[in-house]
C-alpha cells in the first residue's frame, strides 16, 4: 500500500509549503484548507497568529503523491515534469496527472504508465517551471 501524501502550492506566495508548523492544513471531512497568518500592529510589531480559511478555495493547490519515485529516488507528485525515456530510444518531457486512462496524447503521462519502466527524472513542476510543461 502506498503512502497517502500531499504537497501544497501557495498561489500568493508562489511556493510549496515548507513543512513547518505554520503550513496550510486540511479538514478532510469538509475539504477545506486553513492557513496561518501573522498579525502585526501599525508599528510592525508582531501581535500573534490567526487561522484563516481559504474561503474561495483558490489560494492553494493540492498535489497528491503517486507512490512512485524517479530514478534518483525523489517522490513523484501530480504536476511534476519528468524527463522520461520509455521506450529507451524515445525521450519525452511529460507532466504527471491522475487519470484512469491508459493513453497519453497531450504530453501528459498517466500514473499508470510511469510504473511500466524506463528511466525518469523530475526536472521541475508546473508551477516553478511552467515554460517546460
Amino acid at each position: 500500500m502506498r503512502d497517502i501524501k500531499f504537497r501544497v502550492w501557495d498561489k500568493i506566495n508562489k511556493e510549496f509549503s515548507n513543512h513547518t508548523n505554520r503550513d496550510p492544513f486540511m479538514d478532510l471531512s469538509m475539504g477545506d484548507i486553513f492557513y496561518w497568518e501573522r498579525r502585526q500592529n501599525e508599528d510592525g510589531v508582531y501581535e500573534g497568529d490567526i487561522i484563516l480559511k481559504d474561503e474561495n478555495k483558490n489560494r492553494f493547490v493540492l498535489q497528491q503523491y503517486t507512490g512512485l519515485k524517479d530514478s534518483s529516488g525523489k517522490e513523484i507528485y501530480e504536476g511534476d515534469i519528468l524527463k522520461w525515456e520509455y521506450p529507451e530510444e524515445f525521450l519525452n518531457l511529460v507532466t504527471v496527472r491522475w487519470t484512469n486512462e491508459e493513453e497519453d496524447y497531450d504530453g501528459w503521462v498517466t500514473t499508470n504508465l510511469i510504473g511500466q519502466g524506463g528511466e525518469c527524472k523530475i526536472i521541475g513542476n508546473i508551477f516553478e517551471k511552467p515554460m517546460i510543461s
